[in-house]
């Protein structure tokens, strides 16, 4: 990999802002400056590109964090022009570029939420992997959820309830984004998105759902166990055991004992 000279990064960086409202000349000189500092096994003269957003790329960090402070600025003067452009790059296949689209995306002021809630589910639809779709979340909805976290919530919970399974899937990724900041603290709509699902969860959607309460555990344990009890009284389906068997350690000593009785009770059911 080539050494990153920070002088002329930036002079290289400066130079590509002056195309920031030419989307295509813009991600031309942006591929341009990101090759020089791609690890070798990936440039080659077949120009393998690698999709999503992992850093499987290995572009430094330090080159993407020079851009982004580059952008923020322009990107904040200039929010329409940032919109067509991040649609630009998020189209490219190349990893590096799909990323900076997502932190373009991430930059935008707030009150284009709807246009940022829009693109998120639209590019985490796009056939990302669960990480790829969490470093797009990272890098794109991270201001959403520190600012304007009920804007974020109830997309995720919209999406959680959508009657298409991509958006489902992706409605439970991002509350799983929102749990994983340690200042989330509504679980209460958390707790009713989850009871609607509970009544037809389907098969793959097992891991989300898994994480999710494990994440409320963390946050309040007595709570989150109590409603998993009501919930497993209520309709002790296929998925919801196995999920409760699972985390059965997880919840609290209360709580054990007595999802450990229903569970034994609709095994026999079962049976």
């Amino acid at each position: 990999m080539a050494a990153v000279n920070l002088l002329k990064l930036r002079k290289e960086i400066n130079s590509l802002l002056w195309k920031f409202t030419d989307p295509e000349g813009f991600k031309a000189d942006l591929i341009q400056i990101l090759s020089q500092y791609e690890t070798l096994p990936f440039r080659s003269s077949q120009a393998v590109h690698i999709t999503g957003l992992s850093q499987r790329s290995q572009v430094p960090l330090l080159v993407y964090r020079e851009l982004e402070l580059a952008f923020y600025p322009v990107v904040l003067a200039q929010p329409e022009a940032a919109l067509a452009l991040a649609d630009t790059l998020w189209v490219e296949s190349d990893e590096a570029v799909r990323r900076i689209a997502s932190i373009l995306l991430g930059q935008i002021p707030l009150t284009y939420a709807d246009q940022i809630l829009a693109r998120l589910l639209e590019w985490a639809q796009t056939g990302l992997d669960p990480e790829e779709v969490s470093v797009l979340f990272e890098n794109a909805a991270s201001q959403l959820r520190s600012v304007d976290v009920e804007v974020l919530l109830q997309a995720a919970a919209t999406w959680s309830r959508s009657p298409i399974k991509s958006t489902r899937l992706i409605g439970l990724r991002s509350l799983i984004f929102l749990l994983e900041d340690p200042g989330f603290i509504n679980l209460p709509t958390v707790f009713n998105v989850l009871e609607d699902l509970f009544s037809d969860l389907a098969l793959d959607e097992v891991p989300e759902v898994t994480r999710i309460i494990e994440l409320s555990l963390e946050k309040s344990n007595i709570e989150t166990s109590y409603f998993m009890r009501q919930q497993l009284e209520k309709n002790p389906s296929r998925e919801l055991t196995r999920i409760c068997r699972r985390l059965l350690p997880q919840f609290s000593a209360q709580s054990q004992d007595q999802i450990q009785h229903i569970l034994r009770n609709s095994y026999k059911r079962v049976k």
